[in-house]
């Protein structure tokens, strides 16, 4: 009898992309057969592949130390991620893996390929690390104002037109619409259960309720005329990455919590909110790592502000002052920690103290 036909790259791709879509993994050898379809590698089939092991939505491996496969649980029409990689790098954003190619269906995009990044650390290592380093000494944190300068570069980028995209900036916003959606949130979260702290203390949602009294909102209603574009949409400070070259952001492929938003156009402050909050959550789990919260909420503080202040000196320096509005951005913070709260109840619960300790701060303050 004749030996069954040897599967091919291409054989090997697609059944990659059936596995992962039914929630598994793809086969071993079918992220170098990708690499090498998109004429990227002429790498054989013994190429070393590693799956990435952090939490993820979709399915990403490591090929030869050069190239990461990401494959979609999900076929991603539009194809958010690879749209905003593409675009940045046409306005000469370079703080972002490159996107190499792409499997594409009538479906949408199946898998990407990017250049890989050695050495690299996510944020929710390296900067609880320093973090605590930093408590530890009493020294004042320097990575906050440089995460800040990286996320003020990205926004000066998607606001930049390009070949890619010549209209970034798609119209506006009011703060009646942004204030509207973020007392949802807020009224959400306030009907979850307690969620423990730290030292054996507990957070309520409800007290999210009680934070909007540090709000201005008439001020924020009266808001008109709010850039919007397509934002990274789930920057926090696992999204930063540190490798030998410095810093890079990755996943553009915005909330996995929020698909119904990937295709939206969003304040500019809704990114530095969302990472802001991060810089909290940071505090929050070096604090339970060094089981004490002394110094926690000073360091909270000068973090936060050294970050805030850098994102702005970015913005001014390339005339974009106007994408930041303080008034928003209190509001889309809290709308934001109301996020963390919910995602920690319902998917990440061995996280839940991080934001139930942000909220507790908050009001402590």
């Amino acid at each position: 009898m004749g030996q069954p036909p040897r599967a091919t790259d291409d054989d090997r791709i697609a059944a990659a992309c059936a596995q992962v879509q039914s929630g598994g993994a793809p086969l071993a050898g079918a992220s170098s057969a990708l690499v090498r379809e998109l004429g990227l590698s002429a790498s054989p089939d013994g190429a070393s592949e590693r799956a990435i092991t952090d939490d993820q939505t979709n399915v990403s491996v490591v090929v030869g130390e050069q190239f990461i496969v990401k494959w979609f649980r999900r076929p991603a029409s539009p194809d958010r991620g690879s749209q905003l990689v593409e675009h940045l790098a046409a306005v000469g954003f370079t703080a972002t893996p490159a996107l190499l190619g792409r499997r594409v269906s009538s479906a949408g995009t199946l898998a990407s390929v990017h250049r890989f990044l050695p050495d690299t650390q996510d944020g929710w290592t390296w900067c609880i690390d320093e973090t605590l380093a930093d408590l530890d000494s009493a020294g004042a944190s320097t990575w906050p104002a440089a995460v800040g300068r990286l996320a003020g570069e990205l926004a000066v980028g998607l606001a930049t037109p390009s070949t890619i995209d010549l209209q970034p900036l798609r119209g506006t916003t009011s703060g009646e619409v942004v204030r509207d959606a973020a007392l949802l949130e807020i009224a959400a979260a306030a009907t979850l259960p307690q969620l423990p702290t730290l030292h054996g203390r507990v957070s309520d949602g409800r007290q999210l309720t009680l934070l909007l009294r540090q709000i201005d909102l008439p001020v924020v209603e009266l808001l008109t005329n709010v850039p919007t574009a397509l934002i990274h949409a789930d920057l926090h400070v696992g999204q930063i990455l540190r490798w030998a070259n410095g810093l890079a952001v990755v996943d553009f492929d915005g909330d996995p919590a929020r698909p119904d938003e990937a295709a939206s156009p969003l304040p500019f402050d809704r990114d530095l909110a969302h990472l802001l909050v991060s810089v909290e959550l940071v505090g929050s789990a070096a604090a339970k790592r060094r089981d004490s919260d002394e110094g926690t909420a000073d360091w909270t503080r000068k973090a936060r502000s050294a970050l805030l202040e850098s994102y702005r000196a970015t913005l001014n320096s390339a005339g974009l002052g106007r994408l930041h509005y303080p008034e928003l951005l209190a509001l889309l913070e809290l709308s934001q920690l109301a996020r963390e709260y919910s995602y920690a109840v319902n998917f990440l619960p061995r996280f839940a103290y991080a934001s139930a300790e942000a909220v507790r701060r908050r009001l402590n303050q």
